[in-house]
């Protein structure tokens, strides 16, 4: 059994401390030819019958087991429930192979149970997921602001946004944790991680560096050895052979003769090595145009874009660790931003027959983010520049996707370039004296120099005072 458990709670169990029971939770069945599973039954055995629904009760504090076998199903429903009010949720997964869980499940479920569990095993699933339940109403939630909601849900688990490794993203990590929490892709995610770390909400601590290609960020960029003449790739190696009597240096393919070695140069024949000629090294022979060189270029190319940089023009990624930092804890405790202290009984419950709120986008989300991330520097008085970015019409997604990535190549690790539209971002750019921040045609004039993306920016808010409100439309 694997469960997620701090580690003061396991210390209370241990000392004999009354642990806290679940009163009721909620049992999603996934079953396979409409005939009820073993494990259905021995959990409805031992918490006892689950609610029928879950009506005006608040979705995060009821509990959720969710019994089936087929995973993709059920990483799916996982995504789904961790999005939007039922984002902190107790969530329970039985019936499955801890060995071969997929990275989502793992990182998005807090109990997991194999097939056919004991009694003990599903006691203690009881124990955990009324132990996060005590601890998620004990915090202020606001299940709109995606940021609020991970630093909570790092808070309550005591756990970390850890790097997974992907093969098909383009950094070859995920964070698939923080992905589902901020809905957003990995390469904004990973930017918005690193952002909130600088903040002191998040403390950091290396797993790997990585280069990517400065285009499309990609790590998929094998080096290459071409041809300094012509550029191909096609080479061999080759000895080299230097002759002292008329120094001719050349690779052992010229020197071919019919007994023995001869010089090209002064055709003498080579008998003796190291009387006559010795090799010095060995050299890259190009097949395509038969120039040879002692060093063959170098040059990393993208099998994303297909584009040729020179190594040293490869663009570095940092893979980090999260992990609650003391300013996340404060935050996550007070369920808001400010510093104002809040009463720890207190905390937002659902208005009983409101309306239910429309489910937010991508965008929507980004476009929050962007607002808290301006209001926490408001709170701290730091300075900080927002620019507005629209593309001009005709320009699809990926027109989008490349002006973000174009951006975050003039801007600073530090700088945050979130999507708060279909063809808008928003760029926010933190700590700045007026002087180094780049002007707004300065950054139209690199997207069309770099990607021959039409970018329009216009000046929100400058950097000569604390950052100002952005009014949300």
């Amino acid at each position: 059994m694997v469960l997620s458990v701090s580690k003061r709670d396991a210390q209370r169990s241990d000392q004999g401390q009354p642990g806290v029971q679940l009163k009721s939770y909620e049992l999603l069945e996934l079953r396979e030819f409409e005939r009820a599973t073993d494990e259905a039954v021995a959990v409805k055995a031992v918490l006892g019958e689950p609610l029928a629904g879950i009506g005006n009760r608040d979705e995060a504090l009821v509990p959720l087991v969710i019994v089936g076998y087929d995973q993709l199903k059920i990483e799916q429903i996982l995504k789904d429930e961790r999005r939007g009010f039922g984002a902190l949720r107790p969530i329970a997964v039985v019936g499955l192979d801890v060995a071969g869980l997929s990275a989502d499940i793992l990182h998005l479920a807090d109990v997991f149970l194999p097939p056919r569990p004991g009694k003990q095993d599903l006691l203690g699933v009881a124990h955990s997921l009324a132990v996060l339940s005590t601890h998620i109403d004990r915090l202020p939630r606001a299940p709109r602001d995606v940021s609020l909601t991970l630093l909570q849900f790092l808070y309550t688990r005591g756990r970390d946004v850890e790097p997974h490794v992907a093969p098909e993203s383009p950094i070859a990590y995920r964070f698939p944790l923080a992905e589902n929490l901020l809905e957003c892709d990995t390469l904004e995610c990973c930017s918005l991680l690193q952002d909130m770390a600088s903040r002191g909400l998040l403390d950091t601590r290396h797993i790997d560096r990585l280069f990517v290609c400065p285009d499309c960020s990609s790590y998929r960029v094998p080096v290459k050895e071409l041809c300094p003449e012509c550029g191909s790739s096609h080479l061999d190696a080759e000895e080299s052979i230097h002759h002292f009597r008329c120094g001719f240096v050349g690779p052992e393919s010229e020197f071919a003769g019919k007994d023995e070695p001869s010089c090209p140069k002064c055709f003498q024949e080579l008998r003796h090595i190291g009387v006559e000629y010795n090799r010095p090294g060995r050299f890259a022979v190009c097949r395509q145009c038969n120039y040879w060189a002692t060093e063959p270029d170098l040059a990393a190319w993208c099998a994303d874009c297909n584009t040729h940089h020179a190594p040293a023009d490869l663009a570095v990624v940092q893979i980090d660790n999260y992990a609650l930092a003391q300013g996340g804890t404060d935050v996550a405790r007070r369920g808001r931003w400010t510093p104002q202290p809040v009463d720890n009984d207190r905390r937002i419950e659902p208005t009983v027959g409101a309306p239910t709120p429309r489910k937010l986008s991508d965008n929507d989300y980004s476009r929050e983010l962007a607002f808290k991330v301006v209001e926490l520097a408001q709170q701290s008085g730091r300075p900080m520049t927002i620019y507005k970015a629209v593309l001009n019409s005709g320009q699809g997604d990926k027109a989008l996707a490349d002006a973000r990535e174009v951006l975050r190549g003039i801007l600073r690790d530090s700088d945050v370039v979130v999507n708060t539209g279909e063809a808008e971002m928003l760029i926010l750019l933190p700590a700045h004296d007026v002087a180094d921040v780049p002007s707004a045609a300065h950054l139209e004039a690199e997207a069309e120099k770099r990607g021959a993306i039409d970018l329009r920016v216009t000046v929100v808010d400058g950097g000569h005072s604390p950052a100002g409100k952005i009014k949300q439309a």
